[in-house]
């Protein structure tokens, strides 16, 4: 799929200002996606100062971290930590993922241990993990994110505290 490059001239973007590149308004210290398609992606490599986990339901993406690129097709995972740089390179017609980002300060704030996904093992000495062909968790996380995005529309100050699900279902 050809796709729309746009040029974004921040080099270590935080949570609202890479959302607001793509035309979302979040003040949240995290957002879960709906999952539509995207149609413009930053031209240059930039920073993220924030948590994402990104699960590829349909299609193929090629992005580059740390000067190597990889693909990720349906049921893959990227996970990275704040400081990750990365660049999109190639995205297929028919790609769709969906995604949860959050502020590396809202795990401190929000989960009993807030270095868990350190914890994991994903990262071997680097800031990024992906995981191909993971069907089983691809699925569970769908159907937790799926239930996050179910929960945050109906909560009040209790909202953070949601989260914990996600703690328990990657221990």
């Amino acid at each position: 799929m050809k796709f729309s490059i746009k040029i974004n001239p921040n080099t270590h973007d935080s949570l609202q200002d890479t959302l607001s590149f793509f035309g979302v308004d979040c003040n949240r210290p995290y957002y879960i996606s709906s999952g539509n398609p995207l149609f413009e992606y930053p031209r240059n490599s930039f920073r993220i100062d924030f948590y994402a986990i990104c699960i590829c339901t349909a299609g193929t993406i090629t992005v580059e971290i740390d000067n190597q690129e990889y693909t990720l097709a349906q049921h893959s995972l990227l996970v990275s930590a704040p400081s990750t740089v990365i660049k999109f390179t190639a995205v297929s017609k028919d790609f769709r993922m969906k995604l949860l980002f959050f502020d590396k300060l809202f795990l401190l704030k929000n989960i009993a241990n807030p270095f868990f996904i350190e914890k994991l093992g994903l990262f071997n000495n680097a800031t990024f993990a992906i995981i191909p062909e993971a069907e089983k968790l691809a699925g569970k996380l769908l159907r937790l994110l799926e239930y996050l995005s179910e929960v945050t529309l109906r909560a009040t100050r209790f909202t953070p505290t949601l989260f914990a699900p996600l703690y328990l279902t990657c221990c």
